[in-house]
């Protein structure tokens, strides 16, 4: 059997990527890997030497969205090749909209306000049509909340608002980290001229990150800043077909709020046994609502879970006229659990914390991709 593992095409040595500790447990079950396929280059591989194409260090996708999925689409459709995780799962997850299914199943998520223009919006009264609209109504409950794009990875275009900031002259600074990682400075939408970084509020600002107004504007969402994260952190809990394989938590650096590691956040392995039924619950009730979407068991599949304390789910939910979506909790007093992001593209698998999970990777892709018997 041979396997082949689509990647980035660049920036390698900015990333941490651990795609490679995967080749040798596979060779010693009489896999082929080659592990860093680039997927921009789809057009000129022939895939049809493969017999499955894994989406592992993709991490520029969000970047061309529909280049993305021309590939994936052109792979799935080669002959005797299966594609993991299936197209049709990370259609659903590569938009942060999928929240709004998570939520129909009573899934708790961080209190998510959306932002979408065009035919794919909802008309449900709820969701925004701009993102200065949606940062105002937010701040006008809570004192910080967090903006990101509906479409992203890497806490690229992501940025914490206060409220008493919202409406003071603000001068952009490009991230030295993100220029790295992403290859190219941040852009704007056409109402900002001559490469101006100056705006006259915070409004102006996440409308001219996200373009709006223009013909493409970038849908996204507006969310409580989660204080507990630069406390507790956020866990990650990682599933092989369907079964936890290893967890970890992650804290961001003293007075950011990013957990990725490229950002100075600290990550150490957790003991799963250790962990409140609650984060568990959460991943759990997650791998049952994706199958109930009628997308099957993912092979991979990583939750990021968070603490949200009490007030802040108290002051998401309070009054109809809320606009938050977010699911409720069993006990008010003590907050709860509830889901960050759902990863089924191209999470970081960290098998360089805990090199038992290839194992588990690897006899799990087994399970679903036996070796076929020699002649």
């Amino acid at each position: 059997m041979r396997v082949g593992f689509l990647s980035l095409d660049n920036s390698q040595d900015a990333w941490a990527i651990y795609d490679g500790l995967l080749v040798e447990p596979f060779q010693r079950r009489g896999v082929v890997v080659d592990k860093a396929i680039p997927w921009r280059d789809y057009a000129k591989i022939d895939f049809s030497v493969y017999d499955v194409v894994v989406v592992r260090s993709t991490w520029d996708y969000q970047e061309d969205l529909d280049l993305f999925f021309r590939a994936l689409t052109s792979i799935a459709g080669t002959e005797g090749v299966a594609l993991e995780n299936s197209l049709p799962t990370m259609r659903w997850n590569a938009s942060k909209t999928y929240l709004r299914d998570l939520v129909r199943r009573r899934i708790s998520i961080v209190p998510t306000a959306f932002v979408e223009v065009g035919a794919a919006a909802p008309d449900d009264g709820k969701t925004f049509t701009r993102p200065s609209d949606a940062l105002r109504a937010a701040l006008a409950v809570f004192d910080e909340v967090v903006v990101k794009p509906a479409v992203g990875a890497s806490s690229f275009d992501t940025f914490r608002v206060a409220r008493s900031a919202l409406d003071e002259p603000f001068e952009f600074v490009e991230d030295r980290v993100v220029r790295e990682l992403r290859g190219r400075d941040t852009t704007f939408g056409p109402t900002v001229k001559g490469g101006s970084t100056r705006f006259e509020n915070m409004g102006d600002f996440v409308d001219a990150v996200f373009h709006y107004p223009s013909d493409s504007p970038r849908a996204c969402l507006v969310q409580p800043y989660v204080p507990t994260i630069a406390t507790e952190g956020e866990w990650s809990l990682f599933f092989f077909n369907g079964a936890l394989s290893h967890a970890m938590r992650k804290v961001p650096k003293p007075g950011d709020f990013r957990v990725q590691e490229e950002f100075g956040a600290t990550h150490t392995l957790v003991d799963p046994e250790t962990l409140s039924t609650g984060i568990a619950a959460c991943c759990e009730a997650c791998i049952a609502a994706i199958a109930a979407q009628g997308l099957g068991t993912p092979l991979y599949a990583r939750f990021d879970i968070v603490h949200v304390p009490a007030p802040i789910l108290e002051l998401a939910t309070a009054g109809a006229s809320s606009p938050f979506f977010c699911a409720g909790c069993d006990d008010a007093n003590a907050g709860a659990f509830a889901v960050m992001e759902v990863e089924l593209i191209e999470p970081s698998l960290y098998f360089n914390l805990v090199a038992a999970a290839t194992e588990t990777f690897c006899d799990a892709f087994l399970a679903r991709h036996p070796l076929k018997p020699r002649a």
